[in-house]
């Protein structure tokens, strides 16, 4: 199954980001969020992050927290993990 990087901007409250994590934990390879650098530490911008095999699925789980803008999303051709084979040790 393919794999994509996913970049957004999400529309949420800072508070949110640990409730974020939380629900796509399941749904996700590796996953980031922080205050998005782009904008005033006054606003509610989280930049988010991750690497999923299902970006349909995460763009509806994250648009409970509120609406995405700058949405990236690239397909990973390699494969996730690249750590050595026992055989190649």
């Amino acid at each position: 199954m393919p794999s994509y990087y996913l970049e957004f901007i999400l529309c949420a409250r800072k508070e949110d980001i640990q409730a974020i994590k939380d629900t796509l934990k399941d749904y996700v390879r590796s996953i980031e969020v922080q205050h998005s650098e782009s904008c005033d530490q006054a606003s509610d911008e989280l930049k988010v992050t991750l690497e999923a095999p299902d970006p349909t699925l995460i763009f509806d789980l994250c648009r409970e927290f509120g609406k995405m803008k700058s949405v990236k999303v690239d397909e990973i051709h390699a494969p996730y993990c690249s750590r050595p084979q026992k055989d190649d040790i």
